[in-house]
């Protein structure tokens, strides 16, 4: 039985949302420009004439390793005070998903819910998007929250040492595995465009991980990406563990 608590506690989804992503690549352009004009300088005073001759290369690597060292420190800063928008929040009653531009949806503890686990690893298909910048050893863990016709999908990518607390035979939550590969489109067409979400056609929906496809046809739609310390924090709540 899934145990309430009298704390909310509020889970920020999509940390690295497109917003973010915009702002730190602008970012970073704008940091190279200015590292580079202030090493550039440097490189001018008198003290430094030896390395005069290579002011150029010195200052596009120097100013490079600044830009990219400020703007690691500028997104972990965005991360934290400039939210995307979609939450969840636990609570006494249940859960309180929220969205930028839908209704919330509210899972409530008085009422029957149910829910569907799965997991598929980074690797087989062309990946796209968020995916393609993480490595192709992590796995993505899925939880699917379904209740009177409403559903919410909350997922979290993982490296193996990690996920492993999850994938172990004797951890209380069971996750299937699906392979993503068996959805990819592998045309010779869709090798030379930019990736994109599969079809998944009837027959895998009818089959026996059909219910699993569907779930995860509704995490392309509407999913929310947790961190895999909110994903744990998630999970224990439904499962009324320890918080």
């Amino acid at each position: 039985m899934m145990s309430p608590t009298k704390t909310p506690i509020t889970l920020h989804a999509d940390r690295e949302h497109d917003g973010l992503r915009t702002a730190v690549i602008f970012a970073l352009i704008a940091l190279f420009f200015v590292s580079y004009w202030l090493v550039n300088a440097l490189l001018g005073l008198e003290a430094l004439a030896a390395v005069r001759d290579y002011a150029v290369s010195v200052s596009c690597v120097l100013g490079l390793v600044i830009a990219l060292g400020a703007t690691a420190v500028i997104e972990n800063m965005l991360k934290r005070h400039w939210p995307s928008g979609r939450s969840i929040t636990l609570d006494d009653a249940g859960i309180l998903a929220q969205f930028r531009r839908q209704n919330p949806l509210r899972f409530r503890f008085d009422g029957s819910m149910t829910r569907l686990n799965w997991t598929f690893k980074l690797s087989g298909y062309r990946r796209g998007g968020r995916e393609k910048r993480l490595s192709s050893k992590w796995v993505c863990l899925a939880c699917q929250v379904q209740q009177d016709g409403q559903r919410l999908v909350v997922y979290s990518y993982m490296p193996p040492r990690k996920a492993a607390v999850w994938l172990d035979e004797d951890a209380p939550e069971k996750f299937q595995c699906i392979n993503q590969a068996d959805v990819a489109d592998k045309s010779f067409s869709a090798r030379v465009k930019m990736p994109t979400r599969p079809e998944v056609t009837n027959e895998m929906l009818t089959g026996k991980d059909g219910r699993y496809w569907l779930a995860e046809r509704n995490r392309w739609d509407n999913g929310l990406e947790l961190t895999h310390e909110d994903f744990a924090t998630f999970m224990q709540f439904l499962a009324g563990g320890k918080r």
